[in-house]
């Protein structure tokens, strides 16, 4: 199928005086699969925006996007990538995540899906004494359940996780100030 072509050279070929996005399913015009007219190293002179299926000679197939930086025409830059495994990768070409990103995220919102911590008002839940929470501040220099600034530093911190434990102490708290009056 061509768009933009009568001579489409793959399965489907999108032009605009030249390709703009190409996938080849077997090897047509003297390029191997998952290339297109413009390899990834190959930059000079190809479209200002690309998709590119990219095999990395590594039995891994990724999916690049990619755009010409302001100012410069010809020379493409990686946006995203998807990786054969399904990892998406924004700022980074080795996701670690279903979705990583390199950088600030800017959102409108954000839902985190956590149990909560409602188990602190369970008839059980073992309300740590102040005097206990502050020779254990003293000691650690953090409040019990929480991670050091050392530990956030070293291997970050998962927001829902967090979330739960902030409200745990909010809870705890809200019930030391119900004893207190």
């Amino acid at each position: 199928v061509g768009i933009g072509t009568t001579t489409p050279p793959s399965i489907l070929t999108l032009s605009a005086g030249s390709p703009v996005l190409t996938f080849y399913g077997g090897g047509g015009g003297g390029n191997t699969v998952g290339e297109n007219y413009y390899p990834w190293n190959g930059r000079s002179g190809g479209p200002p925006a690309q998709i590119e299926a990219m095999d990395d000679g590594a039995a891994s197939a990724h999916l690049l996007f990619g755009t010409a930086p302001a100012g410069n025409g010809t020379a493409l830059a990686e946006r995203m990538r998807i990786t054969n495994s399904g990892n998406v990768g924004i700022g980074t070409t080795n996701p670690q995540h279903l979705l990583h990103v390199a950088g600030t995220i800017g959102a409108e919102e954000v839902i985190v899906s956590s149990t909560g911590a409602d188990y602190v008002f369970q008839p059980g839940y073992r309300l740590r004494p102040l005097s206990e929470v502050n020779a254990f501040i003293k000691a650690n220099h953090h409040l019990p359940d929480i991670p050091s600034e050392a530990e956030v530093k070293e291997n970050g911190l998962s927001l829902g996780d967090m979330q739960s434990k902030l409200l745990a102490k909010i809870e705890e708290l809200t019930l030391h100030t119900i004893q207190l009056d």
